[in-house]
């Protein structure tokens, strides 16, 4: 062991500090977090298969509701069973038009497709008709506030939309933090990639430029998991329309009356196999009823396929996705339905 210097213990020399220092030692953590959180930012949008593919989907939509291209005679909106059904080439062949998909996700509800109605005409020429595909429960959805921060729109927009959500101050605050600083609030997604830097990307959502997305394969196990939802559903749930969708509906037949074109309320195709089943069948029945009874005082408003299109396992992928040669066969009918209601 070294003897000490004059008899005497080393000490350490601790280095004065002040205001300067420690403002600057602040400085340099501050922007190291912020190098961290819009480093994972702009991963999350320079990879968008990392985030959540039905997110990155959402947002695909939108911009391309609101791209030049999206000028059409035919407006397709509302959910999935919509993006994955509806193909615009079959429609413009069936009924002469220009048309565009800008479906989206039964998340959202039908106050986004009001607001993407609302938006639509703010960019673009007035359209002869607007198609809402939806599947039978989108009635009871709001929309999640992900997908609010979501929509291409300056900040507080829905304060200036026709019809908006009542939001307090801390579902703000919520909803800005998604929007501003997704990182930290979808925290899982980057714990994921930080912990499993291995896995192989999340799929995609992939659109043709008319904005349709087709599924090509069956899953038999999505489709069962999916009857077995929809059986629990019609059980174990009542029916109801919620209050934000009734207010979109009320928004959407007032600006297709100021504007001056249609409105056609389509039925999702559906998995044979639940309407086989007495017990859904009654729900679904129910549900008509309740659907009829609140589009009846809607001037704008009309309802095709009321009684749905029914495809067996096989076509679908799962309860109100088909898929295959059956995306074709239910384009038609959807085309076919409207052409009658317009030639009445």
């Amino acid at each position: 062991m070294t003897a000490p210097l004059n008899g005497q213990l080393p000490t350490e020399l601790i280095r004065k500090t002040n205001w300067r220092h420690l403002a600057g030692s602040i400085l340099t953590l501050v922007a190291t977090a912020l190098l961290l959180v819009f480093g994972f930012a702009g991963l999350l949008s320079a990879e968008p298969e990392l985030g959540n593919p039905t997110y990155n989907a959402f947002v695909t939509q939108w911009q391309r509701l609101k791209g030049p291209s999206a000028r059409v005679e035919t407006l397709i909106l509302g959910d999935s069973s919509g993006r994955h059904g509806v193909d615009p080439k079959v429609i413009d062949e069936v009924l002469h038009t220009t048309s565009v998909n800008v479906c989206t996700i039964g998340s959202a509800g039908l106050i986004n497709v009001a607001w993407q109605i609302e938006a639509y005409l703010a960019r673009h020429p007035v359209p002869r008709r607007v198609l809402i595909v939806h599947v039978y429960d989108l009635w009871r959805r709001e929309i999640e506030l992900p997908l609010m921060s979501h929509v291409p729109l300056p900040w507080g927009y829905w304060n200036r939309m026709r019809v908006s959500p009542d939001l307090d101050d801390e579902t703000t605050w919520d909803l800005f933090l998604e929007r501003y600083v997704p990182v930290l609030s979808q925290n899982k997604i980057v714990v994921g990639i930080a912990m499993r830097p291995w896995d192989p990307p999340r799929w995609k959502i992939k659109f043709d430029q008319s904005g349709f997305s087709a599924i090509r394969n069956a899953d038999p196990e999505i489709f069962r998991k999916d009857v077995r939802g929809q059986m629990w559903t019609a059980t174990h749930l009542e029916f109801v329309i919620g209050h934000q969708s009734r207010e979109a509906m009320t928004a959407i037949d007032e600006l297709a009356g100021e504007h001056g074109f249609d409105v056609f309320l389509v039925n999702a195709p559906i998995a044979e196999v639940l309407m086989q089943d007495a017990d859904f069948k009654a729900y679904y029945d129910n549900a008509q009823i309740e659907i009829d009874a609140m589009i009846a005082p809607l001037s704008n408003v009309h309802r095709i396929l009321r009684d749905p299109m029914r495809f067996p396992a096989e076509r679908m992928q799962n309860t109100d996705h088909v898929l295959g040669e059956a995306i074709a066969d239910y384009t038609r009918a959807v085309g076919l339905a409207v052409a009658v209601f317009e030639q009445d």
